[in-house]
């Protein structure tokens, strides 16, 4: 009998060994489902109007709020258009709706003339290479080197550098980047 009842408890104790464990991977699958989709969806991104260090939306009108390229070097236009040049900057425009919007460059620290700056401009799939001095000036200084549509979420990246045939020192130039 003495057998009986400690063949029972033992029976008992790996029935509530076996709930446990399955309780306890139960709770792992879970935490690590809900992980997974904190990580994949836009549940982490910023909303429209926030920015942080590589996002900023369409509709984001504070002048403080803007992104900076700064240090542009001299090279060559092969070399401004490839992944070897370090000053570069990319972002994201995210807006909900159909709206226009502008990519707006600003000099800040600049005293090369327009003609030398060249920039690189990749749209997703698009490509649009030019000088600052072919953008039409918005207001005194302001150039808008891009005009186009937020429908989606649209991945930007801009490249720039100063031509070869600036016969002077390259100083410490910087422009900002608004998107209005």
């Amino acid at each position: 009998m003495a057998k009986k009842k400690s063949t029972k408890i033992r029976k008992r104790q790996q029935k509530v060994m076996k709930q446990k464990t399955v309780f306890c991977a139960f709770l792992l699958i879970l935490v690590i489902t809900i992980s997974y989709i904190i990580l994949k969806t836009n549940i982490l991104e910023p909303q429209v109007n926030q920015l942080t260090t590589s996002y900023i939306s369409f509709n984001n009108r504070n002048a403080t709020d803007m992104l900076t390229i700064t240090n542009l070097k001299k090279m060559n236009n092969k070399k401004g258009n490839s992944i070897f040049n370090n000053t570069k900057i990319s972002f994201q425009i995210h807006g909900d709706q159909k709206k226009d919007y502008e990519i707006i460059l600003i000099p800040r620290n600049n005293t090369i003339e327009e003609k030398y700056i060249h920039y690189t401009l990749v749209i997703d799939d698009k490509t649009i290479t030019g000088t600052l001095d072919k953008n039409p000036e918005k207001t005194i200084g302001e150039r808008t080197i891009y005009k186009g549509n937020s429908s989606k979420k649209t991945k930007v990246l801009l490249r720039m550098w100063v031509s070869e045939d600036y016969q002077h020192k390259v100083e410490n130039s910087s422009f900002e980047i608004k998107v209005k």
